[in-house]
């Protein structure tokens, strides 16, 4: 069993000097600049993300203001708010129904 972990040990060493002899102070240089180019690559597509967001949250704001504008223009606010208030009731059943089930 000795001889066997001695050969492990043996091979370990052998890699990690092949390792160290495979990386200077060049390849130390040129892996640090790759990883922070990934790392202004990924900068940029979180900025395109975020920006993304607030134009999508802006055109959803502006849809909003304009549904409010018409029923405000229709006078059919009360439709509206008991429309809502049937959605409310039914998400809130369907809600009870998946505690039910998970209950069992």
């Amino acid at each position: 069993m000795t001889k066997k972990l001695e050969g492990k040990v043996a091979v370990l060493e052998d890699w990690v000097a092949q390792f160290e002899a495979g990386n200077d102070d060049k390849n130390v240089l040129d892996n640090m600049n790759f990883l922070i180019g990934q790392l202004k690559v990924l900068g940029d597509r979180l900025k395109g993300t975020e920006d993304s967001h607030r134009q999508l949250e802006a055109a959803m704001q502006q849809n909003n203001k304009v549904v409010m504008d018409f029923i405000e223009e229709q006078e059919c606010g009360e439709d509206w708010q008991t429309y809502l208030e049937g959605l409310q009731e039914d998400l809130d059943a369907t809600q009870e129904g998946e505690d039910s089930e998970d209950d069992k």
